[in-house]
């Protein structure tokens, strides 16, 4: 009989799966303590890996027609509280208007823009959202919206903390509000790295893990943490990054049918939220074929987030003379749809080392890009040159994130075609341009890149349990 404590862990998406459970962090802490997995999705890939843990089901939630209104209410005084030049830019509220590729501000889809624009800006941007103010209303939705659905499960391992692996999660929301209502510890972190400035979270968890000093300064701004509460650890996914085990220049060549003799552009997909996308990957395919940029190829990574939904923009494209295509993924039962295959995140390294020139937008891929040692292009410009601001790829770059980005000098963008080609020939020359400037930049929004990451992590959950104690 295992008499060690006993840590949930619940798992909603492959990414998170990925970027938590292949390095040190589930390696120290399965050596100390039982770990029972909770999955969203049965993936028959995740049960097969892991098949030595514990696997329980992270349930859907049960509530009446009429709650799962008011919850909707709850979660758009959340999201209306927190407002700042992230959240302006995804809101859809008159201007930032893309959410997952779909224009909302045209006039038919969003009614009232003008009226929810003032109120979400001036109102709960400004007047109510105090930290005081989304204490209040996470405290309510906590009291309307409690959840016993786990009390078996709890009762049967009697776990001695949950670690939460998306804080934006409602599933995950649920089960932490059952182990909470039970005494049980609990720790967590949030999914993504813009999270806390896009919208409020609905529950706080005992100790946040954050990447970075930036993203703590985001935490006690936005969502109501005290320094205390948060605990630095970097990227754990960066851990890779140290020491990886990527395949040889000439496979890597091989395996995606690319000319080694030609220079080749690394092209990183944000996605349909990103519209300009193809049209920049079809305007360096013309002038490759034009001469502008004669001994070019060009590998473009979708955005496997969205499967054949960003594949399909770039299939017409696709010749395999100057335009390739990474193909090499799975898909899974998982929300996000991607394979928990550590492939993926391989080839994502040796798809950036072994490129001569990175090009991405407004992306996460920008920090992948820097930790690997290269110097991001960032295209700023739309095919239609009369776009609305409100709609232009370029409003992406009014984030927070991006703002703190820009701070350290670290602001290789390209406003136009002619800029493009010009910063592609310049990095081509003078590959390790502003590299300089990247350890500030890592430090204030990575942390330390070192291989760590995840041991961290285990110790400030490790550390959490036995103070407790």
């Amino acid at each position: 009989m295992d008499t060690r404590q006993t840590i949930f862990i619940p798992i909603g998406r492959a990414g998170h799966a990925r970027n938590l459970l292949f390095h040190d962090f589930l390696s120290l802490l399965s050596g100390k303590y039982r770990i029972v997995f909770l999955l969203s999705d049965n993936d028959p890939e995740f049960r097969e890996k892991f098949g030595n843990y514990d696997i329980e089901e992270l349930r859907k939630k049960q509530i009446t027609p009429f709650k799962k209104r008011l919850e909707t209410v709850f979660k758009s005084i959340h999201r209306a509280l927190i407002f700042n030049p992230s959240s302006e830019v995804f809101a859809g509220l008159g201007r930032g208007t893309s959410i997952n590729g779909v224009l909302l501000d045209n006039g038919e889809l969003v009614k009232y823009k003008r009226l929810r624009y003032f109120l979400a800006k001036h109102v709960f941007g400004k007047l109510l959202a105090g930290n005081s103010v989304r204490s209040f209303f996470k405290y309510l939705d906590g009291k309307i919206f409690t959840c016993a659905a786990y009390n078996e499960l709890i009762d049967t391992y009697a776990p001695a903390l949950v670690f939460i692996t998306s804080i934006g999660s409602d599933d995950q929301v649920a089960l932490l509000r059952n182990c909470k209502q039970r005494g049980v510890l609990c720790a967590g972190m949030a999914g993504s790295w813009d999270n806390a400035s896009k919208w409020g979270f609905r529950e706080k968890v005992g100790l946040l893990a954050v990447w970075s000093d930036y993203m703590k300064y985001e935490v006690t701004r936005f969502q109501g943490y005290v320094e205390e509460e948060t605990a630095v650890i970097g990227i754990p996914q960066f851990d890779h990054y140290v020491h990886p085990r990527i395949q040889a220049k000439e496979e890597f060549f091989k395996k995606f049918r690319l000319d080694p003799a030609k220079k080749t552009i690394f092209f990183g997909s944000e996605g349909p939220i990103c519209t300009e996308d193809p049209y920049v990957v079809s305007f360096l395919q013309k002038k490759i074929k034009d001469g502008a940029l004669s001994g070019y190829q060009v590998l473009v990574r979708p955005h496997f987030n969205y499967k054949e939904r960003d594949t399909a923009r770039y299939a017409p494209l696709v010749d395999n003379d100057t335009v390739f295509m990474d193909m090499f993924y799975r898909v899974s039962a998982f929300k996000d749809g991607v394979s928990i295959s550590m492939e993926t995140a391989h080839n994502l390294i040796a798809e950036i080392r072994h490129c001569d020139v990175a090009i991405t937008s407004a992306s996460t891929l920008v920090l992948d890009i820097i930790a690997n040692g290269k110097q991001p292009i960032l295209y700023s410009f739309d095919e239609n040159k009369t776009k609305p601001f409100k709609e232009s790829v370029r409003r992406l770059y009014g984030s927070l994130w991006f703002r703190e980005i820009f701070k350290f000098g670290l602001d290789n963008v390209a406003n136009n075609e002619d800029e493009l080609i010009e910063k592609i020939k310049e990095i081509t020359a003078n590959p390790d341009k502003d590299l300089d400037k990247r350890g500030a930049l890592i430090e204030r929004l990575c942390y330390r890149i070192d291989g760590k990451s995840g041991r961290r992590l285990f110790e400030i959950v490790d550390a959490h349990i036995q103070n407790k104690e």
